[in-house]
């Protein structure tokens, strides 16, 4: 069963990934701004994450609440797979025979991308996607060990799993920073091994709301002081990463504290990550209980924009690459106009003629 907010929470996200990256065609003119703003895509792709746990984690307690159908466990990953594997390789496919075939292609085959090796990106999304299937294959681990031992604490269980993947990930971030200090940030950024606790949070929100916990109660009683909070971070977050290089003059919003705070190594090499994903659910609170709206194509248009929503996250970046680079002379405004145009009519083809049909098959055969 849909829901409006977890579909106007997932349009948001999209909506600023699209945003961040389509700020490339102003580079050349305000590359301040365009640092500055671009920031905020990786705010999305974080909302992505977080929601994508939160989703996750209502499947996983709806099947550990039902019948002991241990079978469904594979149709829990078999689900999943067929949700992201064939766009992702349809696209990849494209990639490969269009645009570049890698010495490394395998590695993005088998999605080891982001895990063997951190290094230049032909497909520029795809580093998420090497964290969601890692993600789905340890959820399924969990899974079975639930069904197999036949715990009947399952709260308590799926909670201390919470707490040990992000102790785990901030343990493991914090040791690359120990062994090499100078590590940037957008080194490990990439790396699936080191993201593990991004989907985890939305997991660990949706225990805390499916067993009615006093902690979701408090969430839900503040949760606009939390969209407040979050706000806030989010503003400061977007002066990270000076560039020394670029043109003062050319600076429209300077935040020296939050400069400093977020630029601090330590901080921003290790616990930032697990920050924004905080601050990614304190914003997921506000939108699980949406308010209601009775207007029918508001709730379609935002259930069509949410459901297309993957297929325009594969393309979008590709596609405004190759206007990047293509010799096209026309102002910015028309090369964006025309980058918004073919992000949405390909995805629409590749949504509503390639992924709608497997969704569809998959909800025949594979029914949890």
């Amino acid at each position: 069963m849909r829901s409006l907010g977890l579909d106007v929470f997932r349009s948001l996200s999209i909506f600023v990934v699209v945003l961040a990256h389509t700020l490339y065609f102003f580079e050349p003119e305000y590359p301040v701004l365009v640092q500055f703003i671009n920031n905020i895509g990786h705010w999305g792709v974080d909302f992505f994450f977080v929601l994508s746990g939160y989703l996750i984690g209502r499947i996983m307690i709806k099947m550990l609440q039902g019948k002991d159908e241990t079978k469904k466990i594979g149709y829990f990953l078999i689900r999943r797979w067929l949700k992201t594997l064939p766009n992702y390789y349809l696209v990849l496919a494209f990639v490969f025979i269009f645009i570049d075939f890698p010495n490394d292609y395998l590695n993005y085959i088998f999605f080891l991308k982001g895990i063997i090796d951190s290094g230049p990106n032909i497909f520029g999304v795809s580093w998420s996607l090497f964290i969601e299937e890692i993600f789905y294959l340890v959820c399924t681990i969990v899974l079975y060990i639930l069904f197999m031992s036949g715990t009947a604490n399952i709260k308590q269980f799926l909670l201390t799993f919470c707490f040990f993947i992000i102790l785990f990930s901030i343990g493991i971030r914090l040791l690359v920073y120990i062994i090499d200090p100078v590590t940037e940030y957008s080194g490990l950024f990439w790396r699936a091994y080191l993201r593990l606790d991004a989907p985890i949070f939305g997991l660990l929100l949706s225990v805390l709301k499916s067993y009615d916990t006093a902690a979701y109660k408090f969430l839900s009683q503040h949760k606009g002081k939390l969209f407040l909070i979050a706000i806030i971070f989010i503003g400061l977050s977007l002066d990270k990463h000076p560039n020394e290089s670029m043109n003062p003059n050319h600076v429209v919003f300077v935040s020296s504290w939050g400069s400093a705070w977020f630029n601090n190594e330590l901080f921003k090499n290790v616990f930032y990550f697990s920050a924004s994903s905080i601050i990614s659910t304190f914003l997921l609170v506000n939108f699980i209980n949406f308010p209601l709206i009775t207007n029918k194509k508001f709730d379609q248009f935002f259930s069509y924009i949410s459901q297309s929503s993957y297929a325009v996250y594969l393309v979008h970046l590709l596609i405004i690459q190759r206007l990047l680079k293509a010799d096209i002379n026309l102002p910015i405004s028309f090369r964006i106009l025309l980058a918004y145009f073919l992000i949405y009519t390909i995805s629409y083809f590749l949504f509503q003629y390639f992924e709608k049909p497997i969704l569809a098959f998959r909800d025949r055969r594979f029914v949890l």
